[in-house]
């Protein structure tokens, strides 16, 4: 079964060496591939990435509609619930809506939901911020990459076409693969755009295959990063996009799928190839030419490795200085 070749590929990547396991994916890409490509393409792919869209559009303005008529009477139940300063902060108008739009309009669920998330932030992201260094990072830094910046890689890049920032990560290019380090990097990350998870706003979530290979193919980094993202940033999720998964995906895809809602899969793309790459780049990067070309040199030219990434002319013209910062620290390792 899926499950059992799950845990067979998690205990084997643990036994074997770097070379050993990838060249075990591109053995399993070679005889699995069409297989898997077909799988996945009839479930993600079987409309245009503009009808997903517009079908997330129209599931996220009625959602809408049923949260607002709600507003109210939720925040009224949530302010008798909560009495520490940070969780009263933390429950703006916004995050509140964001969670009654995650459960469509049902208080109590989106009330048990938010109550477990300020539980989720007391343990794992307030000491976290209340030990940042004051301005220069006041939502917190990820401690692995304060050692060495080529410890993950999930990182804002710019915005797209909507306005929305653009987080790019690749599971080859992150040094460190224990899961509960990633979780954390990657909640930080969205903290720092979203002010704390305060501000309003949605990103997308561009995940680069290149490089894969078995220490990589770790499903519990899917499993685990997935409940994270829907049960405490819920609806921050704007798109995600595929980039040249491998056959070896079909794995992970089966392991997420009963764990995804409805609304998440629609938003979900997947592009193979330079062709499918340079029309969504035309349509969502068009106005923010420094990150589409960074963006195409990394997935394109750059080796699939730990702190790979285009040189400075184009890796300095991006637009977010903690990032810029970041790939300084990588060369300066080189």
């Amino acid at each position: 079964t899926d499950r059992h070749i799950t845990v067979s590929l998690e205990h084997r990547a643990s036994r074997m060496s770097s070379s050993e396991q990838d060249a075990t994916v591109a053995d399993l890409q070679v005889v699995d591939e069409k297989e898997a490509e077909e799988a996945i393409a009839s479930e993600l792919a079987a409309t245009s990435i503009a009808e997903h869209e517009k079908k997330v559009d129209e599931m996220d303005e009625k959602r809408q509609q049923v949260a607002l008529a709600a507003l109210a009477s939720f925040r009224s139940r949530v302010r008798c619930q909560i009495g520490r300063p940070e969780a009263v902060e933390f429950a703006t108008d916004d995050t509140l809506l964001r969670y009654l739009r995650a459960r469509d309009g049902n208080e109590e669920k989106a009330l048990s939901m938010f109550l477990s998330t300020l539980a989720w932030r007391a343990k794992n992201i307030n000491p976290v911020a209340a030990a940042s260094s004051g301005d220069e990072a006041p939502y917190g830094t990820c401690e692995q990459c304060k050692t060495d910046p080529r410890s993950h890689c999930f990182f804002n890049v710019g915005n797209d076409a909507l306005g929305r920032p653009v987080v790019y990560s690749c599971a080859a290019r992150a040094a460190n693969k224990v899961v509960e380090d990633n979780m954390i990097h990657m909640a930080l990350e969205l903290e720092r755009l979203f002010e704390g998870n305060k501000a309003p706003g949605k990103y997308v979530w561009v995940i680069d295959f290149k490089g894969m290979g078995m220490r990589d193919a770790n499903p519990r980094m899917a499993t685990t990063a997935i409940p994270m993202f829907t049960d405490h940033y819920p609806e921050r999720m704007g798109q995600i996009v595929l980039i040249n998964p491998p056959a070896i995906f079909h794995i992970f895809w089966k392991a997420c799928k009963p764990i995804l809602d409805n609304v998440t899969k629609e938003k979900i793309v997947m592009l193979r190839g330079a062709k499918d790459i340079a029309q969504y780049a035309a349509e969502h990067w068009q106005k923010n030419a420094a990150m589409a070309a960074w963006l195409d040199e990394t997935m394109t030219n750059c080796k699939g490795a730990p702190g790979s990434f285009p040189d400075a002319r184009l890796s300095d013209s991006l637009s977010d200085e903690r990032t810029r910062q970041m790939l300084e620290k990588c060369r300066q390792l080189k």
